[in-house]
């Protein structure tokens, strides 16, 4: 009996913001999926007062809720996720454990955007989900993609 050949999941996020970090700012995130080299589907959004790091974990968390509503996950082995978010890696991949077992404080005080890591928590300790930093802006094309779809949703919110 042949063995099926490895199905791969990616996850492509980002976040933009205009305005990081003042009253004005307005945030756009977004997600792709890619199931075996081709796109299953993308999504964004955009909220008024995100900054820019608040769009790079919404990115992640909606393209992980996405892809458990699309896809049975019990025929990967793992989920390659993929973000330029230098913040966002190192939070699911070294941070987010000391932080929990803080009662959820860094060392030097709260964790900003809280509600979103604890909700990324799951993610973070599951071993099929492997999280990846790529650089920005140098053409990887599902990263491009990604950073456009973020600008278009945050550029929508603020002709509205």
């Amino acid at each position: 009996q042949k063995k099926e050949g490895i199905k791969m999941i990616e996850i492509w996020t980002d976040g933009a913001a205009s305005n990081n970090g003042k009253e004005n700012a307005i945030g756009g995130w977004a997600y792709v999926i890619v199931k075996d080299g081709e796109e299953l589907c993308h999504g964004s959004g955009a909220e008024k007062g995100a900054t820019n790091n608040r769009c790079e974990y919404l990115g992640m968390l909606e393209g992980l809720k996405e892809l458990e509503r699309r896809v049975d996950l019990t025929q990967h082995e793992c989920v390659s996720c993929f973000s330029d978010s230098a913040l966002l890696i190192n939070t699911l991949t070294k941070w987010i454990f000391n932080w929990k077992e803080r009662g959820w404080r860094r060392k030097d005080g709260p964790i900003k955007n809280l509600e979103l890591v604890q909700e990324l928590y799951p993610y973070a300790i599951d071993s099929k989900f492997k999280f990846y930093h790529v650089k920005g802006h140098v053409g990887i094309k599902w990263n491009e993609e990604c950073d456009q779809l973020a600008v278009a949703a945050r550029l929508n919110l603020e002709d509205k």
